[in-house]
This record gives C-alpha cells, structure tokens and sequence, in this order.
C-alpha cells in the first residue's frame, strides 16, 4: 500500500516539476518586461516562482489524493511455469488469429511453395 502512495507521488512530482520547469522559463522571459513598468525584475521572479511553486505543491497533493482514491488492487493469478511454457509451445504449434479461426493463407502458400507454384518466369539461365 505505501508503495503505491510511493509510486503516485513521484510520478506527480516527476510530472509536475517539469511542468513547472517549462512554467518557470516563460517567468523569466516575462519579468525581464516588467522592468519597463520600474518594477524590479528580481523581486517580481521570486514572487512570481514562489506562487508557481506552492500552485505546483497543492496541485501535487490534489492528484496524489485523487489517484490514491481512484486506485482498485486487484490481485494477480499467477501461472506455475511449467503451465506457461506449455501455453507457449501450442500457441507455436497451431498458429490461429485472434477470432480462434485457424489460418488458411498460411497453409495455401506452403502447399503451393511445395509444389514448385510460386517460381517467377523470365528469370532462369539460358
């Protein structure tokens, strides 16, 4: 259980802090305008980062409790090995598509291929 709370928050902050990276360049390249209006550059960043800053910790918080609410463990069936490795030979054996219908395509070409159907005229030696 703490290792999907674990989990939910670092890929929030992981998330997030980029978000708030990316944020943070459009700061900089905005308050560098704002020394225009006699405001002092450096104040209005670190007031500007702070803001972003808490804005990204609360949103952190939001989705962490969301995600850990929305969370549904379901326990997972595992297969003893010998069981899996069985599965695997028979799926190799008897190659069907996805609706179960065996496939035909497969067996037509090698029926032809063995009876010499498939050559390509034009291209043999004189």
């Amino acid at each position: 259980r703490s290792t999907c709370r674990r989990f939910f928050v670092l890929s929030q902050t992981d998330n997030l802090w980029k978000e708030h990276l990316q944020a943070i360049k459009f700061v900089q390249q905005a308050v560098g305008l704002r020394g225009y209006a006699q405001k002092d550059p450096l104040i209005e960043y670190k007031l500007e980062g702070y803001n972003l800053f808490v804005e990204m910790m609360a949103q952190i918080r939001r989705n962490v409790i969301y995600s850990v609410y929305q969370f549904q463990p379901s326990k997972v069936k595992e297969n003893p090995p010998a069981a899996q490795a069985e599965a695997g030979a028979a799926d190799s054996e008897f190659p069907e598509m996805g609706d179960g219908q065996p496939v035909e395509d497969e067996g037509k070409e090698l029926a032809t291929a063995k009876a010499g159907g498939s050559r390509k005229k034009g291209k043999g030696k004189k």
